[in-house]
């Protein structure tokens, strides 16, 4: 049980943070590879419109990677990447867990599929935000710069499934514009 960093003693929760950390670069930077094929890419897109919670189509990377195994990208991670899904299903056991979107609107409604992604994420508020490129090139984004190519992001754990379908509180536009951190872009 006391495996989550919030049941960690301060070292502990500190180390059990790295772990996490590199947990989630490790599935990051496998995903943007994979979505390097435009298959796997025009499924993703296909995934996030039809599967995805809420109205910001929001994937659980637990359920999608590991459970849809059958999946053009759970495969391509298998395939490209040696993260068969008992590997994909340790490594998202080792983070929080987590949601995969686009958090920018416009981006997330006018991406087509057809043109490549970075895949981002960002462990705290304040940290830096982690992204790669389809060549698994890493490399850092401003927290308030959206990039040009669009993004798919990991992030905490916000919606429920039971509640994934509300309308969320407030504005988003001007949360958006008001807040820090990947999940506000």
């Amino acid at each position: 049980m006391g495996n989550r960093i919030s049941d960690q003693k301060p070292d502990s929760a500190a180390a059990a943070r790295v772990v996490e950390s590199q947990a989630i670069d490790k599935i990051a930077r496998a995903l943007a590879m994979s979505l390097a094929d435009s298959s796997v890419r025009t499924q993703f897109r296909k995934d996030l419109r039809e599967t995805g919670l809420g109205i910001e189509r929001k994937l659980l990377p637990r359920k999608y990677l590991v459970e849809s195994n059958g999946s053009k990208v759970a495969l391509a991670l298998a395939a490209k990447h040696a993260l068969p899904t008992d590997t994909i299903r340790k490594v998202l056991s080792e983070a929080r867990e987590l949601e995969l979107y686009m958090p920018v609107r416009q981006q997330r409604h006018s991406w087509t599929g057809e043109e490549p992604v970075l895949v981002a994420y960002q462990v705290a508020k304040g940290s830096p935000i982690v992204a790669y490129d389809e060549k698994g090139k890493r490399m850092e984004l401003a927290e308030n710069a959206t990039p040009t190519i669009p993004i798919v992001a990991f992030v905490s754990r916000e919606l429920t499934e039971s509640d994934a379908n509300k309308p969320p509180l407030g504005d988003p536009l001007k949360k958006a514009s008001t807040a820090k951190g990947i999940g506000t872009l």
